[in-house]
């Protein structure tokens, strides 16, 4: 039996917020677009993200409930794009980026 071994390194982690005020609508969906340089847009690359929470309940809890908003987000080289189908997020979401390959 043959075993595939694919390890990824991490290439780069920032800070981004998404802002209340960035999302745009465009055939009914809400979209946030993010430069980063450190994506390549290939299939060998990883892009995850996940919220920065505060420590504040109020605060944390407003950020989960915006989280949930995001459908999904999509990568190409040089930008990530964080997609709304429903509703746009009404406060500012602080969010980690990873980029693995």
């Amino acid at each position: 039996m043959a075993v595939s071994v694919f390890t990824q390194m991490v290439f780069s982690r920032v800070e981004v917020t998404l802002l209340a005020s960035g999302w745009t609508s465009n055939s009914g969906a809400y979209k946030q677009k993010i430069l980063l340089s450190s994506i390549l847009g290939d299939s060998n690359e990883s892009v995850k993200s996940w919220p920065i929470y505060s420590g504040n309940a109020d605060t944390d809890s407003a950020i989960r409930d915006a989280c949930a908003a995001i459908t999904y987000a999509k990568t190409e080289a040089g930008s990530v794009t964080f997609v709304c189908l429903d509703e746009a997020p009404e406060v500012d979401i602080p969010v980690i980026v990873e980029v693995s390959r």
